[in-house]
């Protein structure tokens, strides 16, 4: 049986998370294909990348061109990519998310391959500055220091916040890498109950916490610039509810909103965040979280 773990991520914008995030999966994985959506408009962009990766003593797979809002290509791309080894493990992630596990990763792929089981599953848990502001992070930067608060807010805006975080190379996925295409039929638009996917490993048991650092100094600048280039697409929906966030806190993360249930004291230890059993009973409506909430 093949237990090789390979990462594949995607990176189009100059965020040093990058950096953080490579760094993070290099300790646990085998191998990594780094993708690349050069930034035409900015210069320095390869050149940072290409500093990042020297740090690292990785190499970059390949680069794909400028189309890097178009989750239906990146998703595409992705799976023409898993597929060269279709038969092995793959940890699927944004260039802005760090998975974290509630046990080694390791042993829930070997109890995964006992049982046949072909992806699990996780969620975003959003990583905030202090006081609610757009971090700039370098570097050199210390993730928990930079941004202390973690809890739940893109769910609250209409992103989908559910992610599949590891599969086989076969395992096809919607796009976003969000669920798996079988055995159910992913309408985003489509409010009712989702049945659990027996293919998945139990999300009793191993349901990843994706802490998701999307949330810097630039993202005003990235929600603009999608919002103008997928205007037309149907996941838009939750990048015009950001945008429209975003204008009305000033640019800043409200954490008095209870509905988030923000904790100043996370880390990157899955057990430091008290409310993710709560987030984790209602996996399976992942859509529209706060209808279901009852929340206007």
């Amino acid at each position: 049986m093949n237990d090789r773990l390979n990462l594949v991520v995607f990176a189009g914008y100059r965020r040093n998370i990058l950096y953080h995030a490579l760094k993070y999966y290099q300790e646990f994985v085998d191998d990594i294909f780094l993708v690349v959506h050069p930034d035409d408009s900015d210069p320095e962009f390869m050149p940072w990348i290409q500093d990042i990766v020297d740090r690292l003593g990785i190499k970059i797979h390949s680069t794909l061109g400028s189309r890097r809002c178009d989750w239906n290509f990146h998703t595409a791309s992705m799976y023409d990519i898993r597929q060269q080894r279709p038969d092995e493990w793959w940890v699927l992630t944004d260039d802005d998310e760090l998975q974290v596990y509630p046990m080694p990763l390791r042993e829930i792929l070997k109890e995964a391959n006992k049982y046949k089981f072909t992806h699990m599953l996780g969620a975003h848990l959003d990583r905030v500055g202090e006081d609610g502001n757009l971090v700039e992070i370098e570097l050199d930067s210390d993730l928990d220091q930079s941004c202390p608060n973690a809890g739940v807010l893109g769910a609250f805006l209409g992103h989908t916040p559910h992610k599949v975080v590891v599969c086989k190379g076969f395992v096809k996925t919607c796009s976003g890498q969000h669920f798996a295409e079988a055995p159910y039929a992913f309408n985003p638009r489509r409010r009712a109950r989702l049945q659990p996917n027996r293919a998945a490993f139990p999300q009793s048991r191993a349901f990843t916490q994706v802490h998701h650092f999307k949330w810097g100094h630039n993202l005003p600048t990235i929600v603009g610039e999608i919002v103008e280039t997928v205007d037309s697409m149907p996941f838009n929906e939750g990048i015009s509810q950001l945008k429209k966030y975003l204008d009305s806190t000033g640019n800043r993360i409200d954490l008095m909103d209870e509905r988030c249930k923000w904790v100043r004291t996370a880390s990157s230890n899955f057990s430091d965040y008290p409310h993710w059993q709560f987030f984790q009973d209602k996996q399976f409506y992942p859509i529209h979280w706060d209808k279901f909430f009852g929340v206007k």
